[in-house]
């Protein structure tokens, strides 16, 4: 049974010889714990890992400070860790919406980490692309507690910017499928240690709908779906 084989067997609740393993992010620290000096792919593979985990292609620029603004405008910044955290976004207000423009969804730089991955792996591995779906860009297009306060004082901007986000999902579905994608994983945190982010009623009435949306449309694109989140 191949890597691939396996992971969509278990993703179809069919029987599989073993349960499939793999991760979103190795850190480099940890990578360097148990194997000094290996990239990620010797890891994966070292360790027989089912799956390498691609994320699409973002350019980015530093602004200072060790921060950087993506695409999408976010500012990030970075630890020792390997994953960035959000800083602020370049909505300021409801109305930024009106004029934002957000990354071409179909943009051939968008797609050479996963089109070389699956030209190298995809025989080998089964290739699990990072899509979004309906929390982490809106939530990082401005400054966390300001988003916050949009879901009780704007929800109307809230279910704009939502939409807005699906759409631009949906489309890098469809490449990622056209490049040869089988299966997508997507990282939205709707949660942290202590609970939910916002109430069960606040997620009906803003994100349930729109999830669904995404979620429904990953799968007609023909793509499984892992939905991941924290909490």
């Amino acid at each position: 049974m191949t890597c691939e084989e396996r992971i969509i067997k278990t993703l179809r609740r069919e029987p599989v010889d073993r349960v499939p393993s793999f991760e979103w992010i190795i850190d480099k620290s940890v990578i360097n714990a148990l194997m000094p000096g290996a990239s990620e792919i010797e890891f994966i593979f070292e360790n027989d890992l089912d799956a390498i985990c691609v994320d699409l292609d973002y350019t980015s620029e530093s602004i200072g400070n060790g921060h950087v603004r993506d695409e999408w405008g976010q500012i990030k910044g970075f630890t020792k860790e390997g994953h960035a955290f959000p800083i602020s976004g370049p909505l300021k207000e409801p109305d930024d919406l009106k004029s934002y423009v957000p990354p071409d969804p179909h943009k051939p730089e968008r797609f050479r980490s996963l089109e070389k991955t699956l030209d190298k792996y995809g025989g080998e591995k089964a290739i699990v692309v990072h899509l979004n779906d309906v929390y982490s860009i809106p939530s990082r297009l401005m400054k966390y507690d300001d988003f916050l306060c949009c879901l009780v004082d704007e929800p109307e901007f809230i279910s704009d910017l939502i939409s807005m986000t699906v759409d631009i999902q949906l489309e890098l579905a469809d490449e990622i499928v056209k490049r040869g994608a089988k299966i997508c994983y997507t990282g939205d945190d709707f949660a942290y240690v202590n609970g939910p982010v916002m109430s069960p009623a606040c997620f009906r009435e803003l994100f349930f709908e729109p999830f669904k949306r995404v979620i429904g449309g990953f799968k007609k694109a023909g793509l499984y779906v892992i939905k991941h989140t924290d909490g």
